[in-house]
């Protein structure tokens, strides 16, 4: 049983530009934002997924990306669920399985560019690199919070982008939040991943920047997941396989309740490396 929501969100019967280069040919020709969210919508049906989409009524594209973290939380509290956030333009391949698979023990989860070294070579699970197309956020109060701080770095950093000041935010609220990272599957975007991967979730469409993908922190070379039983799809599998490939020591183990989606360690760590444990319950 699926028990979040599916929402998205839109302003401007206008054409969405991305759409002429399509890299995975979903549609025939440019299409508005608002036939995406229709289609959308219907994906979602066909699939049996909840689903729940707005109009944002200021025509303004500022106001427009500055009304995702106030939509986000406004889902949640409507509908009193966790909700997967996903831009119009996002195309939903398979049901997100992922999503109910982790038993929503976590209060944020997205794509981290910094998290997959089948994309990345680069691997720095504690820092994040984004894009704000797909986001989860869970039913608690520090996933609220956590929207709440976003919505005011944007306010005050109007020159800065959504998805680096959501980075921002992360990186001075990290400690005291459950996180834990999409795999390619649920951010695949052909323009820039490579690697053979099999899309649950997609940016078939042009996409304007790709982040910077380096980060100032040490590689990290032993990783310790632990996973709730559910979660061990294919997705995490073939994650898990790219970890080994590019050297890294993993190991999983199943999840305790509550505890920390993962530990990772360097070498002048110690050999029993620990990790935060933090109340979820909304």
């Amino acid at each position: 049983m699926v028990v979040y929501v599916i929402c998205t969100y839109w302003w401007g019967n206008r054409i969405c530009n991305n759409s002429k280069r399509d890299f995975l040919k979903v549609t025939t020709h440019p299409v508005s934002y608002q036939t995406l969210a229709r289609r959308l919508a219907t994906r979602c049906r066909a699939l049996g997924l909840p689903f729940y989409s707005e109009e944002y009524a200021n025509y303004d594209h500022q106001n427009g990306i500055l009304y995702k973290p106030l939509f986000i939380r406004k889902t949640i509290e409507r509908f009193r669920k966790p909700v997967l956030y996903i831009d119009c333009d996002i195309f939903i391949h398979h049901i997100p399985k992922l999503i109910d698979a982790t038993d929503h023990l976590y209060d944020f989860m997205a794509f981290n560019w910094l998290a997959d070294t089948r994309i990345n070579p680069v691997f720095d699970w504690h820092t994040l690199v984004t894009h704000s197309d797909v986001l989860y956020f869970n039913y608690t109060q520090k996933a609220l919070f956590f929207l709440n701080e976003w919505r005011d770095a944007m306010l005050q950093n109007p020159d800065m982008s959504d998805d680096e000041l959501l980075s921002t935010c992360f990186m001075k609220y990290k400690d005291s939040l459950n996180y834990y990272w999409l795999p390619g599957e649920y951010f695949y975007v052909p323009q820039y991943m490579k690697c053979k991967i099999k899309p649950v979730l997609s940016h078939p469409f042009f996409k304007t920047n790709q982040p910077d993908l380096q980060t100032e922190n040490p590689q990290f070379t032993h990783i310790l997941e632990y996973i709730p039983n559910k979660s061990l799809l294919p997705c995490i599998q073939a994650r898990n396989k790219g970890f080994k490939k590019a050297g890294l020591l993993y190991e999983y183990r199943f999840d305790p309740p509550r505890s920390s989606p993962i530990v990772v360690t360097c070498p002048e760590d110690s050999t029993s490396p620990t990790h935060h444990d933090t109340d979820s319950s909304p």
